[in-house]
């Protein structure tokens, strides 16, 4: 037998006009939810004592907010809610119960639920959550993600044991990371922005570039690149877990995102990040990141895994007029903070540079010279490149 859900009206904004379907397979619930709700103002309450009966139900009655079990009869909870939310998108879907554990939470914000309370719960958890429904602040968007977004999403929070019964608050916990990466791709910010931190992907960063550096040269501007790597990463994955090492990550990035001055922040690799500060001279740049790196130092997890960072800042179009002339002489500014001891800001410097001998091939000499013509620049250049490459592969 299959089930539809039609359309349905618009929704009704007060209590006493609000229809709520409660659909759980134990009569005692059904009962003290109703009993809840009628003495909080909510006249029309209805009920469903299992999955099917609750798709009949929502396509009679067209119910403002279903509160939902998922243990039930015939089809569970999650099924349902796929089902009426693939139906009608703007559905509110409250999930109510005792099967707290951390894959059904997860199911039911990726197929559209707009809050998970937790058996037993208190009157006023159901009050609330049918309120934030009927008023938006919960599931402002009502909308199952699209499924590739939606797997990244559950794929990242995999937090606890299986089975592991979670409280209220862990719930809470769960259903924030969720809203705050909805946010992110239903404002079509997702392919633009790291999932973890919330920072600009790196994808970005070339176009940014050339962006700000074009603007620079018009207004006769500095743009300042900060590159940052956090100091003795792996130690932190190794002792305190990968769980952990998100922590740090999004710690970080939440302290670079926040820094009182315009600027973009990338995620620029695993544990890396860069920043672009337009009309910023270097030294500004430096003071900038000092206060960066002391709240870096002193935030929570940071603080308890002895995380640091260390960072180098290079200035277009005084240190390069090209973003790999940029990005070179701000990484080497980072390895010399980190070979003076690391949790430092370093400026770059002018480049001395030194005579050495190699032999290369005839072939290898012929594309490297047809290359350097193709890109207009010396062969020089490119070679330098190619070594801050095979130094960074192997220096890893």
């Amino acid at each position: 037998m299959s089930y539809s859900v039609s359309s349905s009206p618009a929704l009704n904004t007060t209590s006493g006009s609000a229809k709520i379907l409660v659909v759980d397979d134990a009569p005692f619930m059904r009962m003290m939810q109703r009993d809840i709700l009628v003495k909080n103002g909510y006249e029309f309450c209805y009920e469903a004592d299992n999955g099917a009966e609750a798709i009949v139900k929502y396509n009679e009655l067209h119910p403002d907010v279903v509160i939902l079990d998922i243990v039930m009869p015939n089809m569970d909870g999650i099924e349902v809610l796929k089902r009426i939310k693939s139906d009608f998108p703007e559905a509110k879907i409250v999930m109510c119960s005792a099967m707290g554990v951390e894959r059904y939470v997860v199911a039911a914000m990726k197929y559209g639920a707009v809050d998970f309370i937790v058996k037993p719960f208190q009157a006023d958890l159901i009050v609330d959550a049918v309120k934030a429904a009927m008023d938006g602040r919960t599931g402002k968007f009502a909308k199952m993600l699209p499924e590739n977004i939606s797997n990244d999403w559950c794929i990242e929070h995999r937090n606890y044991e299986k089975d592991e019964k979670l409280s209220q608050e862990q719930v809470n916990k769960i259903l924030e990371t969720f809203w705050q990466f909805y946010n992110l791709a239903s404002n079509g910010n997702y392919l633009s922005t790291d999932k973890l931190t919330g920072c600009l992907n790196v994808n970005l960063y070339a176009n940014d570039f050339d962006d700000l550096a074009r603007f620079a040269d018009d207004k006769s501007q500095d743009l300042t690149l900060v590159m940052i790597d956090i100091d003795h990463f792996m130690r932190v994955n190794d002792e305190f877990g990968h769980k952990t090492g998100d922590e740090v990550l999004k710690e970080i990035g939440q302290v670079l995102l926040d820094i009182p001055a315009e600027h973009k922040t990338y995620r620029y690799s695993g544990d890396s990040f860069a920043l672009l500060f337009p009309n910023c001279e270097k030294e500004q740049a430096f003071l900038i990141m000092e206060e960066a790196r002391k709240k870096i130092a002193g935030a929570p997890e940071c603080s308890r895994t002895s995380s640091t960072i260390s960072a180098g800042i290079a200035t277009y179009p005084e240190d390069g007029t090209r973003d790999v002339e940029i990005i070179r002489k701000a990484d080497s500014a980072i390895y010399r903070a980190k070979t003076s001891g690391r949790n430092k800001v370093a400026l770059a410097k002018d480049e001395k540079l030194v005579t050495k001998t190699a032999h290369f091939t005839v072939e290898q000499l012929k594309r490297l010279e047809k290359l350097a013509k193709e890109r207009g620049l010396s062969e020089a250049v490119l070679m330098r490149e190619a070594l801050d490459e095979l130094l960074k592969k192997y220096n890893n």
